[in-house]
């Protein structure tokens, strides 16, 4: 299980990485995709989950953005307790994350 203020200190720490995420980004992939993908894995890290099995929707990592949200949105579904508004976090993680790109380039 996970509770709010770990999934919020998750999505903290994973902000204080996305330069260095970014430098490994696929050319396949933008930046939203990667650093939802990148969430994904750390989220089904920290519940003991194998990012490559997920939900058991997809074969393999989510490499787009919505997939990555489908799949975050499953596994909080059934491991959030209790149950918060997951979903404002990621969106000001990807605000936040995305706005730090753009004042650096």
């Amino acid at each position: 299980m996970i509770n709010e203020a770990e999934f919020k200190a998750l999505c903290e720490e994973l902000r204080a990485e996305v330069p260095n995420i970014l430098k490994r980004r696929p050319p396949h992939m933008n930046e939203e995709s990667v650093l939802l993908q990148e969430l994904y894995v750390r989220l089904c890290q920290r519940l003991g989950i194998d990012p490559a099995v997920g939900t058991g929707a997809l074969d393999g990592l989510p490499e787009d953005a919505l997939s990555a949200i489908f799949e975050i949105n499953e596994i909080m579904r059934q491991h959030a307790s209790p149950s918060f508004n997951h979903s404002r976090i990621v969106k000001e993680f990807l605000h936040e994350s995305l706005r730090g790109i753009a004042e650096t380039t």
